[in-house]
């Protein structure tokens, strides 16, 4: 006899339905929870199901005629619609699957059959759940593979763009995201904006106007960010996932390095190792480096003092230069290096980080001079591409010669101090005419500039004894004024006539009789045994590579040019999906329209706009997009969209000869695509132009090379300090060192000044302060936001001991922003835990 005949001959054919709804359920159930987690993965990798793309398949097709605010809103708009959509999936799904959960256990309470059936029939339908849990689940990680792979297909990434130089296999995800490159930026989770940050740039921007203006200012765009952060916000978008596992993956991997080419914009991965070993390989030239056994950078800056000291006593600068050229706080300049993957063997080009170095200002001083009394209208000076595309198109070479280019090698590392002195000692009779003193004190200063270029790498200190300060400023204006002579020298010696000689920095380009190449090089070459030259000639097809042009001779012997991409090239721009504005997305392409134009003789012109199109076609961007932008002739390039932003130094709304710079108040807040267009739209009828910087770059998974600074050596800092005796804390903040301003503090305490909030602590309640738990909460070179930061870290701590009067500026309207901000971080233990508070008098929390 059948089960069910049997279960209702005895016990009723109620029993029966129950048990056929029973395993009716556990088949649904099992497809449920598969379909729930398959959600819920599709939801945490970003991806969208094809039934939901479909289904909005309409509102995307807007997007082949919107492409400016009105594309970037509807895209912004599919985005959201898609993850509700999706979301909205998953709430149905967990729903059924409790009602089926629910309906299954009633049925368990309401069957009356005896347990040993319900039992053994519980167990075969655990057998039958089990094996169609498990074919379910294994076609939906087939379907969710298929997904992943679709959308790698979406994102255009070219092996060009990623260098492997080690044997450690680099899984897709991790390849796809550091090779879209440094700049490539994704949506940040609301989490991850640093709402106090966001206040501090909000302050910047209404600073100076009126009480009543700033209130209202402040009531507007907090309650926008307090919708922005109340919204649901889930940005775990595909490049979200992407990011995570790379930094899972470098995590477990710290040998490796990822850093950026020296040329080409490539991403390398490299071992530590070789890295390392490949620096020193540089630096144990004995030719250029020593090393040295101390840091010599608090005995540098006090010698870089004592000379504008000088210069203020002798009357040779104004008070205001003097400030500006002193520096109480400056550190070691930073070693690091850039894989020169272009070269048949791999080397390294040495980068020297300067900023903050003990010399820096003096360099400037010396820079600023130099600059001023350079003649840019020289005949070998080439300003940029642009200037030279219009001096060599259309010019008529001689008959007989061609065209070669001369380069310098190493040229920054080898320009030796005296053939610079002799340079400028011949041009001083120009630079007088710039600067307030005599060529005495200039010589003077430029050999200490010289001789205090050292560096760290490693903690090992290390000082150039040979050629130009590599990373310093002068270096550039030095490299002009002894080329300049260089070339007019050698000209001087040639024994036949030269139509023309153009120089970039340490490039040369100059027509030469084709059976005079060699000879002309080595008068070159014997100018200076330091300063050697490489050629490169003219190829088959009669053209020469120069600049980021190709310089084309015809058969009548005219220059023609055309916009040029070295084979090094990676020929990587920000890519189509990455989270920048669309302005800035749009204004890149006309850019480079402009500069293609620009560069490319008219005969070259629709060449080169085809092979841009292909570049940026291997970048994401729209085919039709870019077919509209770059061949639409009706319109004037560049031609920028509708707004007032800047992006990466291009303002998008207006044409630069249009910007007034006296005029126009610069301001700078985060990329947030559903927040920051309305903070833009409340500042518009205030004279602001507002530049944009992103919060997630990929840049932050690459390796930081140089040796970091230390929390001693860091300045313009907001730190605190703990009490020894008590729950206290004091906030402050500094443009100098933490060393320096806990010097100060330090000095106060013992002489019993009451100086600070710190000082009249330790002063009138005898305690000691814990100077070696000195913390540093935040870095902000900006004065004004690091005063707004400095309040909001004394409102956050329970115990401060700071004055009421140092939170007096800082508006209630932020509350609720700050509580949130404090809400989400996590709580640390207090090493004073087991010491009673102590509310001095001038305690922020009360009397």
């Amino acid at each position: 006899m059948r089960f069910f005949d049997s279960i209702q001959q005895r016990y009723g054919h109620a029993n029966v339905v129950l048990l056929k709804r029973w395993a009716k359920l556990n088949t649904k159930i099992a497809a449920l929870k598969n379909r729930r987690i398959f959600l819920l993965k599709c939801r945490t990798l970003g991806l969208f199901l094809d039934h939901i793309i479909s289904g909005i398949k309409n509102v995307e097709d807007l997007l082949r005629h919107n492409e400016g605010r009105t594309g970037q809103h509807i895209r912004a708009f599919n985005l959201r619609l898609r993850s509700k959509i999706l979301n909205l999936e998953i709430s149905v799904t967990d729903c059924d699957l409790k009602k089926f959960e629910s309906e299954l256990t009633n049925i368990h309470s309401t069957l009356t059959i005896p347990e040993h059936i319900k039992n053994e029939f519980s167990r075969r339908q655990k057998i039958v759940y089990n094996r169609l849990f498990y074919n379910i689940k294994d076609r939906n990680i087939r379907k969710l593979n298929r997904l992943k792979l679709n959308q790698y297909n979406k994102i255009r990434v070219q092996n060009k763009w990623f260098k492997n130089l080690t044997d450690v296999e680099i899984p897709q995800e991790v390849f796809t995201i550091l090779a879209l490159g440094p700049k490539f930026c994704i949506q940040p989770n609301a989490s991850e904006v640093n709402i106090s940050t966001l206040l501090a740039d909000l302050e910047d921007i209404i600073r100076g106007m009126n009480e009543k203006q700033k209130n209202i200012l402040r009531s507007q765009y907090t309650n926008m960010i307090t919708n922005f952060l109340h919204k649901n916000n889930d940005s775990s978008n595909y490049f979200n996932n992407l990011f995570k596992k790379c930094k899972l993956f470098l995590g477990q991997h710290p040998e490796l390095y990822v850093v950026r080419s020296d040329k080409g914009n490539v991403t390398v991965i490299m071992q530590r190792q070789d890295y390392d070993n490949k620096c020193l390989e540089l630096l144990n030239d004995n030719k250029y480096y020593i090393t040295l056994n101390s840091n010599p950078a608090s005995a540098y800056q006090r010698r870089a003092n004592n000379i504008v000291a000088q210069l203020r006593k002798d009357n040779k600068i104004d008070e205001a230069v003097a400030k500006s050229l002193t520096n109480y706080s400056s550190v070691a300049p930073r070693f690091y290096a850039l894989p020169k993957i272009h070269k048949p063997v791999l080397t390294m080009r040495p980068i020297i980080s300067s900023i903050n170095c003990p010399n820096g200002g003096l360099a400037r001083f010396l820079t600023n001079i130099l600059s001023a009394s350079y003649d840019k209208e020289n005949e070998f000076y080439i300003k940029d591409s642009f200037a030279f595309s219009n001096f060599i198109n259309d010019y008529q070479l001689l008959q007989d010669y061609v065209l070669v280019s001369f380069d310098v090698v190493s040229l920054f590392t080898n320009l030796p101090l005296q053939l610079i002195i002799d340079s400028l000692t011949a041009n001083w009779g120009v630079i007088q005419d710039h600067c307030t003193i005599d060529i005495t004190t200039f010589i003077m200063i430029l050999k200490f500039i010289f001789d205090t270029n050292f560096f760290v790498f490693k903690e090992q200190t290390y000082k150039q004894i040979f050629g130009t300060p590599m990373g310093s400023a002068i270096s550039p204006i030095l490299v002009n004024f002894v080329l300049d002579d260089l070339v007019r020298d050698c000209r001087g010696r040639v024994p036949f006539d030269i139509p023309f000689i153009k120089r970039y920095v340490d490039d040369l380009i100059l027509a030469l009789p084709f059976d005079r190449i060699e000879e002309t090089l080595g008068i070159f070459n014997n100018y200076n045994s330091d300063i050697q030259f490489t050629l490169e000639k003219e190829g088959e097809d009669n053209s020469l590579p120069f600049l980021d042009m190709r310089v084309c001779r015809g058969e009548d012997n005219i220059l023609r040019t055309k916009w040029y991409r070295k084979p090094m090239c990676s020929n990587r721009f920000i890519n189509y999906s990455s989270y920048h504005s669309q302005h800035m997305k749009m204004n890149l392409v006309r850019a480079l329209k402009d500069r293609v134009v620009k560069l490319s003789h008219r005969t070259h012109k629709n060449d080169s706009l085809g092979e841009l199109r292909d570049i940026l076609v291997e970048n994401s961007y729209p085919r039709h997009l870019l077919n509209k932008i770059l061949f639409n002739h009706g319109e004037n390039a560049p031609v920028y969209t509708t707004g007032e932003v800047v992006v990466s130094g291009v303002a998008v709304g207006v044409q630069n000869s249009q910007i007034n710079a006296e005029q126009v108040v610069f301001k700078s807040l985060p990329y947030i695509q559903e927040l920051t267009p309305r903070l833009i739209e409340l500042f518009r009828e205030y004279n602001f132009k507002i530049a944009l910087y992103n919060i997630k770059p990929v840049s932050r998974l690459f390796t930081k090379t140089k040796t970091p600074i230390t929390d001693a050596e860091k300045s313009n800092i907001v730190y605190k300090i703990p009490c020894n005796n008590c729950n206290s804390t004091y906030v402050g903040q500094s443009s100098r060192t933490l060393k320096c301003r806990l010097t100060n503090h330090k000095s106060d305490c013992r002489l019993l000044k009451e100086t600070s909030a710190l000082a009249q602590h330790s002063t009138l309640l005898g305690h000691n302060m814990n100077f070696d738990g000195a913390e540093i909460l935040m870095v902000e070179s900006n004065y004004n936001n690091r005063c707004f930061l400095e309040m909001v870290c004394i409102n956050n701590e329970e115990f401060s001991m700071n004055k009421r009067s140092d939170i007096e500026n800082l508006s209630n309207i932020y509350t609720y922003l700050l509580k949130l901000e404090r809400d989400k971080r996590p709580i640390l233990p207090n090493n004073n835990s087991n010491l009673p508070p102590i509310h001095a008098h001038l305690s922020v929390h009360g009397t």
